[in-house]
């Protein structure tokens, strides 16, 4: 709820956790929030790079034309007005309508319409945590949640270090990772499998920094 952000803004600073597509709402009150000064931001399994398939559909012949038919629909205004996944579908393919009719991931981003000060804010993080699941069925490709995407010909997952999202340091990821101030976590597991230890021996002491 984001009404909740004002009872923060008289906070020195605070920790902002998202799983999943909340991660993408904690990041908007990285980026967004006026008067909230986040310290550390923890990701856990969240579509930062959006996705490009239907949950638990990447692979066979009918999950091919589920995804195709989802495509050409994904970018109409309807859709992304009233389906909340709509709003982080990122089609490679589709750049350019996905720059223009995206209604929240391609704001986020700063790959439309960029915000000077949603990149001064991410920028200005102490510490941000990227947790990615090597089994993800719900995110297509898994390595979005660590800023990768698919290119526009072969679907293969691009290195975060040869993206234009990250040479270009759209919202200042760039100059976090080139500060040591990213971490890239993997975890073993389908979406959002984590342990008590995880949470115990990197969660918590990744707040704590």
């Amino acid at each position: 709820n984001l009404l909740a952000v004002d009872e923060f803004k008289n906070a020195d600073e605070i920790n902002v956790v998202g799983l999943s597509q909340g991660a993408l709402i904690a990041r908007y009150i990285v980026e967004s929030c006026e008067g909230v000064k986040a310290r550390n931001l923890l990701s856990i399994g969240g579509p930062n790079m959006g996705v490009t398939d239907i949950p638990h559909c990447f692979h066979g012949p009918l999950c091919k034309v589920v995804n195709k038919v989802a495509r050409s629909l994904v970018y109409m205004g309807l859709v992304q007005d009233h389906l909340g996944p709509a709003g982080y579908f990122r089609d490679p393919k589709d750049y350019s309508k996905y720059l223009s009719d995206s209604v929240f991931l391609a704001k986020l981003n700063n790959e439309s319409n960029a915000a000077a000060a949603n990149k001064t804010n991410f920028e200005s993080l102490n510490g941000l945590m990227l947790v990615m699941f090597t089994e993800d069925t719900m995110v297509y490709p898994k390595e979005s949640e660590w800023f990768q995407t698919l290119d526009d010909k072969d679907r293969k997952v691009v290195p975060l270090e040869d993206s234009d999202f990250y040479k270009n340091d759209e919202i200042g990821l760039k100059a976090l990772n080139d500060a040591k101030k990213v971490q890239f976590i993997s975890v073993e597991g389908d979406h959002l499998q984590f342990s008590k230890d995880d949470v115990t021996n990197t969660f918590i002491p990744f707040l704590l920094s």
